[in-house]
């Protein structure tokens, strides 16, 4: 567990980064198109997936629907929502970290509401 959230603090780094440069409105379509993509392939080949693939995986994710989300998509808010349900609720330390630490307006809005309903 402890290794998984390792990298899931490394991942809140990646789009707290990635966050600083701002996305221009429009790669907000390419970004959601990027956001359903890798949600598809999430739910498809998480279970068979090693721990390294499914990170990275979870990271390119997050940082494609939280960008397409702080860009007024709506399906990519919902995706990042629904992702984060299971981030928050499988690794609720991680969840508490990005909700300190990453820049995204809509990614430090869901961790920090999931976080809070925890207990």
């Amino acid at each position: 567990m402890s290794k998984t959230l390792l990298a899931v603090l490394a991942l809140a780094l990646t789009i707290s980064s990635a966050a600083c440069s701002k996305k221009h409105d429009d790669q907000t379509p390419r970004l959601a198109k990027l956001c359903a993509e890798a949600g598809d392939t999430l739910q498809k080949d998480a279970g068979q997936a090693s721990p390294e693939a499914f990170q990275s995986l979870l990271s390119s994710t997050l940082e494609a629907c939280s960008q397409a989300c702080d860009g007024k998509d709506q399906p990519s808010c919902k995706a990042l929502d629904e992702n984060m349900h299971i981030v928050c609720k499988t690794m609720p330390e991680a969840c508490d970290q990005l909700c300190t630490t990453v820049k995204s307006p809509s990614l430090k809005k869901s961790a920090c509401e999931l976080g809070a309903k925890k207990g």
